[in-house]
């Protein structure tokens, strides 16, 4: 199985938004160009439903972690969220996804934080009941059931640094509160 490091980019309001993801792949499963329609086809088309229309998807950068002499694969797109509502929240409010897999500890979670959220969404900081249940049913049971552990293609944690092991995710979930995209520290992220 090979390992890949997958960077996703938009554009909300001029700020570069990227969510960084880590995925290993099954035998046949791991072409650079592969992955990077997968991502399009089961993440940004899944979550661009949700999104203000003023946010923009702009490009999918997937790495070989296993092979660091390939050069990474860039692919160019230009995907608007597809919320028929452009009113929006500040551009650094943002959904938090929350990835669960079955190894305890900070080194078995993580989160992915996705903005363009939008004014209906939420009621004083707090997502809807409704929005809640919809984007966990229409995104979340999506992506439970494509990228969890047993499946092609596995989506999970692993560290960026030094020969951590890979955790598959076992389960994705909105937070109940508006995140905030936090600005990327040395070390952390990419």
């Amino acid at each position: 199985m090979s390992l890949h490091k997958i960077i996703v980019s938009g554009l909300n309001y001029g700020q570069t938004h990227q969510n960084v993801i880590k995925m290993r792949c099954g035998p046949g499963l791991g072409t650079p160009i592969d992955i990077a329609n997968d991502i399009v086809t089961n993440w940004i088309n899944k979550v661009k439903v949700w999104q203000s229309s003023s946010y923009r998807w702009t490009n999918v950068l997937v790495r070989n972690l296993d092979d660091p002499n390939l050069a990474p694969f860039s692919l160019a797109v230009n995907i608007l969220g597809a919320s028929f509502n452009s009113v929006q929240q500040p551009p650094m409010s943002a959904y938090v996804v929350k990835i669960q897999t079955a190894h305890a500890g900070k080194h078995g979670r993580g989160r992915w934080h996705v903005g363009g959220v939008t004014n209906d969404s939420q009621q004083e900081g707090l997502y809807t009941a409704t929005f809640q249940t919809n984007f966990n049913a229409q995104i979340c049971a999506h992506w439970n059931t494509v990228y969890v552990a047993g499946q092609g293609r596995e989506i999970g944690i692993k560290e960026d640094h030094g020969e951590g092991d890979f955790f598959p995710a076992t389960n994705f979930q909105l937070r109940p509160t508006v995140g905030a995209i936090q600005r990327r520290k040395v070390g952390r992220g990419i």
